[in-house]
């Protein structure tokens, strides 16, 4: 597979700890971080212990949506059933095009629970014309040698509607609400066990934009993500008691690891915004901050000259 690159985290603690003295630039804050040996389902599976903890989905309508940890990881697994079911394995990818943050963070941890590989992209403004999101999803599907795509219920139909070009005929394409359908009608879960993982076992698929050429891809293990997290845990003495507010797209790594992934390390309270809502009224994003509290929130520079 050309256009990935692994991140190497094979040396030994004793060599990371050479290093670090040999970077005389380099700043060591606090003692060896104990997060760097767990894994994401690990991460998931304490976090349900709490609980009246989880996540608030606000919608685009502004009505919201409210999920414990301990139901989000029984969805995730109902998803991962679905994709069990249809023949998808440790160690298989996906393509993540998913517009809706109520299908999108179920299904991010449904891949985490079966050692699914992730790659969320952007979603398409349009898939009936060709722009700079359809091109990265045509050559992202290619580069990962033809994955299946989920999707949510929305954008299904525009997504499947690529498979009439001959290039992408082969596109197989899977809502979410599909893949939860099938347990409900079977009523059981399939008697899959899941997989026994390891920090350094892949975990997540985050890709280049492809504007100077074709999309590059960084693959990212348990540990680099736990790192990230328990890193700026330790620097901002964040606890359990925090909220968090997200309005950027999840295939945004700010997103997706920062303000998705540490919260649920932390199992804090996690809010997340449609961005359309934001991008309308700029100040309902300082609103909902004092409407919920929001201890942590974040942006990229443009917001602040919207």
């Amino acid at each position: 597979m050309t256009g990935v690159t692994q991140i190497d985290l094979q040396e030994s603690v004793e060599e990371q700890e050479t290093l670090l003295r040999q970077q005389d630039n380099a700043m060591l804050f606090g003692d060896q971080l104990e997060d760097i040996w767990r894994t994401l389902p690990e991460v998931l599976s304490d976090a349900a212990k709490y609980e009246s903890q989880g996540i608030t989905y606000i919608r685009s309508d502004e009505s919201q949506y409210f999920q414990t940890y301990k139901d989000l990881y029984n969805d995730a697994l109902i998803i991962l059933d679905g994709l069990y079911r249809r023949g998808l394995k440790l160690g298989d990818k996906a393509i993540l095009q998913i517009g809706r943050n109520q299908d999108f963070i179920p299904a991010l941890w449904a891949c985490f629970l079966g050692g699914i590989i992730p790659a969320p992209l952007s979603i398409a403004p349009n898939y009936d014309i060709q722009n700079a999101a359809v091109k990265k999803l045509e050559n992202v599907w290619q580069i990962l040698e033809k994955p299946i795509i989920l999707t949510d219920c929305e954008l299904i139909s525009k997504i499947e509607k690529l498979t009439t070009q001959s290039h992408l005929k082969e596109l197989r394409v899977v809502s979410i609400d599909k893949l939860r359908s099938n347990q409900s009608l079977s009523n059981q879960l399939s008697a899959h066990e899941l997989p026994h993982l390891t920090p350094l076992d892949p975990a997540l698929l985050l890709f280049t934009s492809g504007s100077t050429g074709l999309p590059k891809g960084v693959m990212l293990h348990h540990r680099n993500l736990l790192s990230m997290s328990a890193g700026t845990v330790r620097m901002n003495n964040f606890t359990r008691q925090e909220v968090t507010l997200n309005w950027m797209p999840l295939d945004h790594v700010g997103a997706i690891v920062f303000l998705g992934i540490m919260a649920v390390d932390l199992a804090c309270h996690q809010i997340h915004v449609p961005i359309e809502l934001i991008l309308r009224q700029p100040l309902k994003w300082l609103g909902l901050i004092q409407k919920y509290q929001a201890t942590i929130s974040w942006s990229p520079n443009f917001a602040f000259s919207l």
